[in-house]
């Protein structure tokens, strides 16, 4: 069972606790499209370095990530092992655990229950400091954005050569397969050509690093 807390860090409103099996970006995707249709699209949203929001391919991106990316949402990843950065979510996440895990519940189903009654008595009664002892309830309100219904593909400019990344995360760039990342599979991706031997990749207005033809299995670090 994994655990996916939600908080809004302006009000410190508790937007979700999910409870899932695994964290695929299968089962979080769906969870995060209910989150967004009951409170509202946001304009940023922060996640960790964990699955399924971090991953070892370009940017350090999952599928997830790009997905959202797409759609027009700011997605800010905290930096490896700088958990401090988190700001609220981290005591957000430690309060959640210490009050509706002790004890565990002896089935999910049943842990699912304790978390949705646990989420209206923190948001509509619990008093924050940061907030002048106000309860978050009194200042959380949802976005009047919509989730976008499509993702606009990507175009670049005439000139570039493109690529569609294929399975394993993978281009083709002078009959050799370099590794870009999974997160960018069955989309297109654009080859810039800026020096001899050095081209930048783009996804959409995003680099996502450099081919390098030196190279011969995966691409350099944005520099």
């Amino acid at each position: 069972m994994d655990r996916r807390t939600v908080p809004d860090l302006a009000s410190r409103y508790a937007l979700a606790v999910d409870l899932l099996s695994q964290t695929s970006v299968e089962d979080c995707r769906p969870s995060f499209e209910r989150i967004v249709r009951e409170h509202g699209w946001p304009e940023v949203i922060g996640v960790d370095n964990g699955s399924p929001f971090g991953s070892t391919g370009a940017l350090g991106w999952t599928r997830l990530s790009a997905w959202r990316v797409k759609l027009g949402l700011k997605v800010e990843r905290l930096a490896p092992g700088r958990a401090e950065q988190n700001g609220s979510p981290e005591p957000f996440l430690r309060v959640c655990k210490a009050e509706t895990l002790q004890p565990p519940r002896p089935s999910l189903r049943a842990q699912k229950r304790r978390s949705q009654a646990w989420r209206p008595q923190y948001n509509q009664h619990r008093p924050h400091e940061a907030l002048q002892r106000s309860v978050a309830a009194e200042l959380y309100r949802k976005s009047r954005r919509r989730m976008p219904r499509k993702a606009k593909p990507w175009r670049y400019a005439a000139g570039w050569a493109t690529r569609l990344v294929k399975g394993k995360g993978m281009i083709s760039f002078q009959g050799r397969g370099r590794y870009l990342g999974a997160a960018f599979e069955r989309e297109p991706v654009g080859l810039k050509r800026t020096r001899p031997g050095v081209g930048p990749v783009y996804f959409g207005p995003w680099r996502v690093g450099e081919l390098w033809e030196r190279e011969t299995t995966g691409i350099g670090a944005v520099r």
